[in-house]
């Protein structure tokens, strides 16, 4: 049964199901049995706490060494009281140590820095007879060399030793490399008998981290043999050193590429700025763990890059094969609170709350911070108070985040409640309290924080807490008494403080302080491009107009330029910044033809509604007469090729949600569609059968095109071509269908109001269209709109020819009726001679 159960413990995974083993321990009665406590003691320790084992221990009623010894390597780095005590009690128990015990203990104590136990211990070592114990003897140097001893001591320690293997060698070689004694590691790993692979990663990785790459190198290339430690060694050292020529050299030379030389390379050059390589390596990149996408998240953040770093966050994401850390997630937050995207900033809390990740004082930090700066203080203060454990940082986010959002005396009160818990604050949290009571006009409120900041904390003020200060008085009103202040600082007010001044002098009429704190602010920093638009606009206001334009013509004169300014705006996934006078957005070029697109697309569709329109006066004497016999089949055809052109044009934009051209062509269908049906109705009998067979003819064509691009097709390269092309013949027919006016106005020698208008409206719609496809280079847009720029333009030039004789357009004839005038661009009636 107690073999039955070991087994089982090895197989435990989770607190459950050690503690139900353990139950089955006790209810077998093999609670007594150290075989099994051993082996609990040690999963107690990882899953529950070191408590727990110590209980486990505790009740053994005879436990022996191996017990001992578990406990105490059970307590490293966890408790070295527990541990001395559990060696004490085996002392009691004349239970004698071997050198597991001492190796154990030694490793307790030098993880906690303990180096007066360490030497209680090292007694012991010697007086029990375990210094001739190389594994005892090579801790021990470990232990010296790590807690911060005499490297005397450590050296003689190594002389002591009577066996030295190459553990001592190494433990000594690196001890040389970390206090900096390079000649004299240099000279004892020449004098080694014998040399493994650990001994020249010793030698490398020191020289590495002295920044000696020469040296390193030779040594590097001495190697008989290397692994990844080697390499990644170099590489990491040549990045440090800012050269990732040589780094790329390196990497490209190895045979066997690791994870964390892949890594290393990506965080290379994503601290150097050079992102497009570290993307470039990164996606060559054949695994990738949860490490490889930090650095490239962190490296887009560095780089000021925050849309960038959502990308790569939500690729990995998709990617599905690492799960986001902690470190992660800091970084994904940070970008946001640099975007302001508090959309992306919700969903990330959403994304942490839901995966049951810890809130630990960084990312809760970073997420406070993040809706503070978006403007969010609910949510900002559910993470400040579900936070268990608190800093210094997490206080001054929560109490600058109140500052910024207006609720300076909650910020106050906030700051008041830290003093209460005993948190000690410091100068960068006073300064935020400070500007609290600058935003918020709290006078009384900032001469107390700033008294007890220097009298009760015993902070010293920096010039930023005395501009605060002067910013208190200057707001409320009160400028001699900021100028008293300025006087009793213990520093020199520099021309931040002065700039404050001039501006309250500004907001409170003070104008005869403005020339005393200019010149001040001039003696300091003339070349300041913020401070001389200040005070070119504060001696605008003042009505020295001429001081104005001596310090704008000074400032353009050194060429000074203000940091620009910057906007962003969130579309779906993406967050695009913008800055004044910025020519190297990526998507600049389309952002241009947007514009353009929405000056020439829109009033194309426009003007093009008057084309549907235009035959509403020949349907309107149609209707009136009830016949069709002065018109020709000529307008019918043109009536029903623009009903399908605005059916071409108009359902296909449906499916891509643009209902602006959809509208203006699905109601130009309809215009169309009536004027076929008025033809219908009103022509004469004999007409009708030719009318009805050019019905059939055209709709036949029409839907043949249709179907044949839907369905035939099944490339959108051909679809598009086919369309295109038939769009093409339709739109030109239609620009054509004004030639019959034409040559009606070159016989007449007359035109009306009405088929001018039109014409200009069919100019306009020509041009609009023929610009945006100039732009996109679609020349199914550039020949048809072509076309009808260059006639609409001649219909235009005919009728300022023929303007004058509007008047005559409808004269007495000779036998004393009226003479029809023009009323419709499709009419192609031959009119009377006005003569």
């Amino acid at each position: 049964m107690e073999k039955e159960l070991a087994l089982i413990l090895q197989k435990c995974k989770t607190i459950k199901q050690l503690k139900q083993t353990h139950l089955q321990i006790l209810i077998n009665g093999l609670k007594d049995s150290n075989f099994l406590a051993t082996k609990l003691m040690s999963l107690s320790s990882d899953f529950i706490s070191l408590d727990y084992a110590n209980k486990v221990f505790q009740v053994l009623p005879d436990p022996n060494l191996i017990c001992y010894n578990t406990l105490i390597k059970c307590s490293i780095g966890k408790s070295h009281k527990i541990a001395t005590f559990i060696y004490n009690r085996m002392r009691e128990a004349d239970i004698s140590s071997n050198s597991f015990t001492f190796t154990f203990l030694i490793s307790c104590f030098e993880s906690f820095r303990k180096l007066e136990c360490g030497k209680m211990v090292h007694a012991h070592v010697l007086r029990i007879g375990f210094g001739s114990s190389m594994f005892v003897m090579n801790t021990l140097l470990d232990f010296y060399a790590k807690c911060g001893e005499n490297l005397d001591v450590v050296r003689k320690l190594f002389e002591e030793i009577p066996e030295r293997d190459v553990v001592s060698w190494n433990t000594m070689i690196r001890t040389y490399m970390s206090c900096g004694e390079i000649d004299s590691a240099i000279r004892l790993f020449e004098s080694m008998p014998e040399r493994n692979l650990v001994t020249w990663n010793s030698v490398v990785s020191g020289l590495v981290k002295g920044k000696n790459m020469e040296l390193a190198n030779k040594v590097f290339q001495r190697m008989p043999e290397r692994n990844s430690v080697s390499w990644n060694a170099m590489i990491s050292g040549y990045i440090k050193l800012g050269d990732l020529k040589s780094a790329k050299a390196i990497f490209d030379e190895m045979p066997e590429r690791s994870v964390v030389s892949w890594t290393t390379m990506v965080s290379g050059y994503a601290m150097t700025g050079d992102i497009v390589s570290a993307r470039r390596i990164f996606s060559q990149m054949p695994v990738k763990n949860v490490v490889s996408w930090n650095a490239m998240i962190a490296g887009c953040v560095n780089s000021h890059m925050f849309d960038e770093a959502l990308s790569v966050f939500h690729r990995m994401l998709v990617d599905g094969k690492c799960k986001p850390d902690q470190t992660t997630l800091i970084s994904v937050v940070s970008a946001c609170t640099h975007l302001n995207s508090h959309e992306h900033g919700k969903w990330i809390e959403s994304y942490i709350r839901k995966n049951q990740f810890e809130l630990s004082v960084p990312l809760g930090n970073a997420l406070i911070d993040m809706f503070a700066k978006c403007g969010d203080l609910q949510n900002a203060e559910i993470i400040f108070r579900k936070m268990s454990k608190r800093c210094i940082i997490t206080w001054t986010s929560m109490i600058s985040g109140l500052a910024v959002n207006g609720q300076c005396t909650e910020a106050v009160n906030l700051f008041d409640t830290m003093c209460l818990e005993g948190l000690k604050p410091d100068d960068v949290i006073f300064i935020e309290v400070l500007s609290a009571c600058a935003h918020g006009g709290l006078v009384e409120e900032g001469k107390r924080v700033f008294n007890q900041m220097v009298h009760d904390f015993g902070i010293e003020p920096r010039i930023e807490h005395y501009g605060c200060m002067v910013d208190i008085l200057g707001r409320a009103g009160k400028i001699e008494e900021a100028i008293r202040f300025t006087e009793t600082m213990h520093l020199e007010p520099n021309a931040i403080v002065w700039a404050i001044l001039l501006s309250a002098c500004k907001i409170h009429g003070k104008r005869n302080l403005l020339e005393s704190l200019i010149r001040k602010i001039l003696d300091q920093e003339p070349n300041n491009p913020s401070y001389l638009k200040l005070i070119t606009n504060l001696s605008s206001s003042a009505g020295q107009w001429q001081d104005s334009l001596n310090f704008r013509v000074a400032s353009q004169d050194q060429g000074t330029e203000r940091i620009p300014g910057c906007s962003s705006i969130q579309v779906g996934e993406s967050v695009h910044e913008f800055v004044a006078k910025e020519t190297s957005h990526p998507q600049r070029g389309e952002l241009i033809k947007g514009c353009i697109f929405c000056f020439c697309f829109t009033p194309g569709n426009a003007t093009g509604l008057f084309l549907f329109l235009s035959p509403t006066v020949t349907f309107k004497r149609i209707i009136t007469k009830r016949s069709t016999e002065q018109f020709s089949g000529i307008p019918y055809v043109m009536t029903l090729l623009n009903c399908l052109l605005a059916a071409w044009y108009g359902l296909p934009f449906i499916t891509t949600n643009n209902y602006l051209v959809s509208a203006i062509n699905g109601v130009g269908a309809l215009i169309e569609s009536i004027y076929v049906l008025i033809f219908l109705i009103f022509a004469p009998k004999k007409e009708k059968a030719k009318i009805l067979g050019l019905l059939v003819c055209i709709l036949t064509l029409f839907s043949t095109v249709v179907l044949v691009s839907l369905f035939a097709l099944h490339k959108e390269k051909q679809r598009k071509l086919v369309c295109g092309f038939a769009s093409t013949i339709f739109s030109i027919i239609m620009y054509a269908s004004p030639l019959s006016v034409m040559r009606v106005v070159i016989k007449t020698k007359s035109v009306e109001y009405m088929p001018f208008l039109l014409s200009l409206f069919v100019f306009l719609c020509g041009c609009c269209w023929l610009v945006y496809g100039l732009i996109g280079k679609d020349i199914f847009l550039i020949v048809p709109n072509g076309f009808g720029t260059v006639l609409g333009t001649m219909q235009l030039i005919l009728y300022a020819i023929y303007c004058k004789n509007e008047g005559e357009a409808k004269k007495p004839t000779m036998d004393g009726s009226l003479e029809m005038g023009l009323s419709n661009p499709y009419q192609l009636q031959k009119q009377p001679n006005c003569s």
